[in-house]
């Protein structure tokens, strides 16, 4: 999991993500973000799940674990996060057809590195 203090709180914070965040489009999630221009701070973390996502709370928290488990893990291990905002939305591909998450953890944690590793890495250069 990951600490409070690296978790988006306010609705405001969601809305203006929204209207004035850049977007990166992946296949099992969408990133709505935006890094701010002196680099100072922490990364903010936010997850976005709808009811139209998946009906049982449960499946909807075990989506939620995985994405704050990968980020949780890359923010303990590399230092070198830029410090901005990121909302991560998932997208149904995540569930199989009996509404159950599949079996593709290890890849919806690959590309979640790839994501937030490629921040790092535009922040940089």
């Amino acid at each position: 999991m990951i600490s409070r203090k690296y978790s988006l709180k306010s609705k405001s914070s969601f809305k203006y993500l929204y209207k004035k965040g850049f977007e990166y489009s992946g296949r099992f999630f969408i990133v709505k973000y935006l890094i701010s221009d002196n680099n100072e701070g922490l990364p903010l973390f936010g997850i976005v799940i709808s009811n139209k996502f998946a009906k049982k709370s449960v499946t909807k928290t075990k989506v939620k674990r995985i994405f704050l488990g990968t980020i949780g893990e890359y923010v303990r291990t590399n230092q070198g996060l830029a410090a901005g905002q990121f909302v991560f939305i998932p997208k149904k591909q995540i569930l199989s057809e009996n509404g159950r998450i599949t079996d593709d953890v290890e890849a919806i944690t690959a590309e979640i590195n790839t994501f937030l590793s490629k921040v790092v890495v535009s922040r940089s250069g």
